[in-house]
């Protein structure tokens, strides 16, 4: 078993003899082989044990046999303990995933503090088949039903090819002791009833069950590999970012095929799940404005586009700007530049550069948000207009507006930063001094 396990490390490319190995070992036989395994077959290992304290006395029998087993092989011991069922209930988790979040996010620690170049844990075939099961029961995607992987950013399970009977026989063979942890009969929990009553039903029906269940994730891992493929191709072809601000083109979504999965997938990375996904289908044919939340992003339904921003928290502070100000980075980059009459000729002002006759500007002026009933006089109009209308008519987008900004003077609006000076700011024939301010995005 040992041949077989080294050459799958070394097809699967997991991790060479250079490496320092983090192995985790609760003390059963999978864990116990595992490492058995790796010794045996020369790489650089150090040993971690989580002791949840979920089963009493057992949890503490298992810490001291994976200590002592660890100082028999005269490896490097990390161990810990965890309260886990008020951390459970303090983050509104089920027992399983409570253990799973404290002892990964522990591993990491390890990992970063210690030079590891992965974790190694001890999922074999049998778990991999349960978890497909977990997965498909509990409602699951492509990526759910591709299976476990041998290499998962920096956790690697090297026992992936190999069935429990044969872990059990290697044990046995090499007289290795372990511990048993009594919850594993358990069909309470849904791991162990998949274990113990789903999966030998299907057995009786074809002995070979786990086998046609390993090719049939592998080929799954296959199918993953397209679809991710074409998510990321698509991907490419109908996201943009702009400022911190991503715009999905509704028209080219609406296009592909399957539009609904491939946006969920899109979304996913900013914690849209799957049903408030499928309220934004819904929504790309009704009126602008509409918005939708998740724990960390905005999406926002706008023309067009789909539109996603963090949810940072409201900016509601004005900034004084000073005559001796030469430059300000809050809100944004601003530079302030006071230039003569004689330079007036070399003025070639953008959208994001305002030049302002010096001596119609009364200091300090006041950087802000814009807000309802703020108005000024476009540069080129004569009338006043409405901040709202004016934004209408630049056809900006709801996210745009609400970052608008604003520079006032004795509460006149003298620039709509980024986009149009006021009119009675303007330079003339008669201005003496101005102001140059560039707005450096």
């Amino acid at each position: 078993m040992h041949q077989k396990i080294a050459a799958y490390i070394e097809k699967e490319r997991l991790f060479t003899k250079d490496d320092k190995l983090l192995v985790a070992v609760s003390g059963g036989v999978d864990s116990i082989v595992l490492l058995h395994l790796l010794v045996r077959l020369g790489y650089d290992c150090s040993v971690a044990h989580c002791n949840f304290h979920l089963r009493g006395d057992e949890s503490d029998r298992d810490f001291k046999f994976v200590k002592q087993f660890t100082f028999t092989y005269n490896l490097p011991f990390f161990s810990i303990d965890f309260d886990t069922k008020r951390y459970a209930s303090e983050h509104h988790l089920s027992i399983e995933m409570a253990a799973r979040q404290l002892r990964y996010e522990w591993f990491q620690t390890l990992i970063n503090g210690n030079g590891f170049a992965c974790v190694v844990v001890a999922h074999h075939a049998d778990d991999a088949v349960e978890t497909f099961f977990i997965n498909l029961i509990r409602g699951t995607g492509i990526h759910g039903l591709s299976g476990m992987k041998a290499k998962q950013n920096n956790i690697v399970r090297p026992l992936l090819l190999c069935k429990r009977s044969e872990i059990e026989d290697y044990a046995c063979k090499n007289k290795l002791c372990f511990v048993y942890d009594s919850t594993n009969s358990d069909t309470a929990f849904l791991r162990n009833y998949i274990r113990h009553k789903i999966v030998p039903q299907l057995e009786s029906i074809n002995p070979s069950f786990t086998n046609t269940m390993l090719h049939t994730m592998s080929y799954l891992h296959d199918i993953e590999e397209v679809y991710n493929n074409y998510c990321y191709v698509s991907e490419q072809e109908i996201v943009k970012e702009e400022n911190g601000i991503f715009q999905i083109s509704i028209e080219k979504l609406m296009c592909r095929p399957a539009p609904q999965t491939l946006l969920y997938e899109l979304l996913a990375r900013f914690n849209f799940n799957s049903e408030v996904t499928e309220q934004i289908v819904d929504a790309v044919k009704s009126n602008s404005g509409k918005q939708f939340l998740s724990k960390t992003h905005r999406l926002v339904k706008d023309r067009e586009l789909l539109l996603i921003e963090p949810i940072e928290k409201e900016n509601t502070e004005d900034f004084i700007i000073t005559e001796e100000m030469e430059e300000c980075f809050s809100p944004f980059h601003l530079k302030f530049n006071y230039l003569s009459y004689n330079q007036f000729d070399t003025i070639k002002a953008g959208n994001n550069e305002a030049f302002l006759d010096k001596d119609k500007l009364t200091f300090p002026l006041i950087l802000r948000l814009w807000k309802s009933g703020d108005r000024f006089t476009p540069f080129g109009m004569k009338q006043q207009k409405k901040i709202s209308d004016f934004l209408i008519d630049n056809k900006l987008s709801l996210l745009e507006k609400e970052q608008t900004w604003v520079l006032t003077s004795l509460n006149q609006i003298v620039w709509v930063v980024g986009y149009r000076i006021d009119e009675r700011y303007k330079i003339t024939a008669a201005t003496k001094r101005f102001l140059h301010i560039k707005f450096i995005k």
